[in-house]
């Protein structure tokens, strides 16, 4: 009890029919709700039932839902959940069925909030897009400049063929 309450991973627990049973200080934390406004309630009801789009999000979608009713593990899952004032979190989580007799009796679900790699995942990708835009930006005016360089060898050869009668007779004539 005394490593459940002083871990930093949200950890609830539900019977087969997706009520709370259990809930740690950090999930408390990490939700928003206290542990009697969850204990007793459908878990996914609170804080699972709807997508970040407004949608409904059924249970029966869920896949902590698939754990309850399959009893297989669930490890490292990316999802979002809902915290008691409406927001929405980033979370990794993994749920394992509580077994009883050889039947599901309840799962045990663990969670960390990863809201904050998710921001710097994405201002990540945003940079890298913007970088490949520059680096087209500069690959095109590369091109334009090969060119320019181009036109003034061209221009160049010409002025220095142009100017070498002229200068070959005032040589001849200063001598």
């Amino acid at each position: 009890e005394a490593v459940v309450t002083s871990m930093g991973e949200g950890l609830y627990t539900v019977d087969s029919q997706g009520m709370v049973t259990s809930v740690n200080l950090a999930a408390e934390k990490l939700l928003g709700w206290t542990r009697e406004e969850l204990l007793g309630r459908k878990m996914h009801d609170m804080t699972h039932y709807k997508h970040q789009d407004g949608t409904p999000f059924p249970a029966e979608e869920c896949a902590g839902f698939q754990v309850l009713r399959g009893g297989k593990a669930l490890t490292n899952h990316e999802d979002v959940f809902i915290r008691e004032d409406g927001s929405f979190f980033d979370v990794l989580y993994s749920s394992s069925p509580i077994m009883a007799g050889g039947k599901v009796a309840g799962l045990v679900v663990v969670f960390r909030d990863v809201s904050d790699r998710k921001r710097a995942e994405k201002a990540i990708l945003e940079r890298d897009r913007a970088l490949t835009a520059a680096n087209e930006a500069l690959k095109k005016q590369t091109a334009v400049l090969a060119g320019v360089n181009k036109e003034l060898e061209g221009f160049s050869y010409s002025v220095s063929h142009d100017l070498r009668a002229p200068l070959r007779t005032i040589d001849a004539f200063s001598r």
